[in-house]
């Protein structure tokens, strides 16, 4: 039996070239792996907020339904959003309100503005930290309408 010294050291070679092969592609799925984890949980603190955003644009449409007294601590705005003596005032100014609700870490601070008298729009800005130091911001506006008057007539 013979021996070929010149291919000596072979075997090492392509075992090294191969593990380094391997390597690469576990750090790659690796990486891979992570930042799809990282992607996924901004998507869903996104939506959460964008949700929380949405419950401050409902509680202030129940306010502009419901919301007739001043002795809960904010305006009346039910009776502010019609008000023809608010609505303008004499600078040309309209009749705006702000409130604001924290629920755990998440917040939200919601705005009404008339932009006539009736007529206005709401803008709802959400916040919520996103695990790793980050804070998810979403903003939602809406414009919403109240009559006046019957819109049948007697006749």
């Amino acid at each position: 039996m013979t021996i070929n010294y010149q291919q000596k050291g072979v075997i090492l070679l392509i075992t090294f070239l191969t593990l380094s092969i391997l390597f690469v592609l576990g750090s790659y799925l690796l990486v891979f792996t992570v930042t799809d984890r990282k992607i996924s949980g901004s998507q869903e603190s996104g939506t959460n907020t964008y949700y929380l955003a949405e419950a401050g644009i409902n509680d202030a449409v129940w306010k502009l339904k419901n919301d007739n007294i001043t002795s809960d601590g904010d305006e009346a705005w039910e009776d502010d959003f019609i008000d023809p003596n608010k609505n303008p005032y004499p600078d040309g100014s309209y009749w705006q309100a702000t409130f604001s609700r924290t629920i755990g870490v998440d917040s939200y601070q919601t705005t009404i503005k008339n932009t006539s008298q009736g007529r206005g729009e709401i803008i709802s800005t959400a916040t919520s930290p996103i695990p790793g130091g980050g804070t998810s911001r979403r903003v939602v506006k809406t414009t919403v309408f109240k009559a006046l008057a019957s819109p049948v007539q007697n006749n």
